[in-house]
């Protein structure tokens, strides 16, 4: 019989807006459906209902009070100087050994390559700690990679998204003489599932889901329209999600330079934005860069016809998931292409998205999804 273990999960924001901590969050209700007692310890964030969630799974929440959660040169800036960060990042230190004492905690999970303090605690206290890596070590997350012993000092596990991030990483720590084998999972959000076609649409729409950003590369999808627009003149764009203001304005320049207006929609942040989305939809995913890419399979475990680029996230996806089309990032000529094809004979499209629904499901689920981090933990 498993031994049920006291958990504490460190997660990054405090806040369920984005992949990682969703996907994290699964996790800790599979854990606590396994008997373990799960503690999440998260700075504390103007989001609301972030407790509820996991209050209402019977896990409690811990709030810190933080400076600057993540180490000092990551992305967000520096809201003090260094000396104080590194005073708050000892309190908060502090603060974590103090509850991992008091609750007799087995085990620290820290959900990020951005934050180390629940690793340090863990360190102090004796106590194992498994390190989850979602980001890849270059770009705003370069930072990062000299800090690839840290992570091997004061992990006994250390977790990448399966994939090219895993292999990325398994590389960079064979070349430093790290010799420590980096284990996967497969981040999970739970998809909501519903039938689409019981939403009227009259015509078929191209749908993008998620922030508009420059990472997201939203602008390739205006581009693609404005070439098949002269063929297809009522054709619609949706895009449903928060963003980046600067960014949002380089689409609405766009938008007015080619009188899109009438060909696109902006519906904002929704809070189940599938929803939104009938039976006579195409997803359309044009980002730079992702990891893994939530959303591209969200849309293929709704039935919904998918399109997107051939990013090293999405490359790591779609073996699991082995359906939508892939087209070369930048290549705005084959994405139009692509989507004058699926928009002109939609119903061989949907018809296949449908037939590779219940392939999905087999390759996606919560169990096979966080299975080497369970074998590690119960093993």
């Amino acid at each position: 019989m498993t031994k049920k273990k006291k958990i504490l999960f460190v997660s990054p924001t405090g806040m369920l807006d984005n992949g990682a901590e969703l996907s994290i969050a699964n996790l800790m209700f599979l854990l606590k459906d396994r008997g373990h007692e799960v503690i999440n310890l998260a700075p504390k964030s103007p989001y609301e209902g972030y407790d509820e969630s996991f209050n209402d799974k019977g896990i409690a929440v811990e709030r810190l009070k933080v400076t600057k959660f993540w180490w000092a040169d990551a992305p967000g800036g520096l809201p003090a100087s260094e000396e104080i960060i590194a005073q708050a990042h000892e309190r908060n230190i502090e603060e974590i050994s103090q509850i991992i004492r008091q609750r007799a905690v087995d085990l620290v999970i820290t959900n990020t390559a951005n934050v180390f303090v629940g690793a340090v605690a863990a360190k102090r206290m004796g106590v194992a700690h498994f390190q989850l890596i979602h980001e890849f070590p270059d770009g705003e997350f370069s930072y990062y990679d000299d800090r690839l012993k840290f992570f091997s000092d004061h992990s006994s596990e250390i977790f990448a998204v399966q994939g090219k991030l895993a292999e990325t990483l398994q590389e960079r720590f064979d070349e430093e003489g790290l010799f420590q084998t980096i284990n996967t999972f497969v981040p999970f959000v739970d998809y909501k599932e519903k039938k689409l076609s019981e939403l009227e649409a009259s015509q078929t729409s191209f749908i993008y889901i998620s922030r508009l950003t420059e990472r997201k590369n939203q602008l390739e999808i205006l581009r693609a329209l404005n070439l098949i627009l002269p063929d297809f003149p009522d054709l619609k764009v949706k895009f449903i999600g928060g963003y980046d203001e600067a960014y949002r304005q380089k689409m609405v320049d766009f938008i007015k330079l080619f009188e899109l207006e009438k060909n696109v929609e902006f519906i904002g942040n929704q809070p189940n934005p599938w929803a939104m989305v009938t039976d006579r939809d195409i997803a359309v995913f044009p980002s730079a860069d992702e990891t893994f890419g939530l959303a591209y399979g969200e849309a293929v475990l709704n039935g919904v016809p998918a399109i997107f680029t051939d990013n090293r996230g999405f490359k790591s996806a779609y073996p699991i998931f082995q359906a939508g089309l892939m087209y070369r990032l930048g290549d705005i000529t084959g994405l139009a292409r692509m989507m004058a094809d699926m928009y002109e004979n939609f119903p061989a499209f949907k018809a296949d998205a449908l037939e590779r629904v219940n392939l999905a499901k087999e390759n996606y689920n919560l169990e096979s999804c966080y299975k080497n981090i369970i074998d590690k933990i119960e093993g």
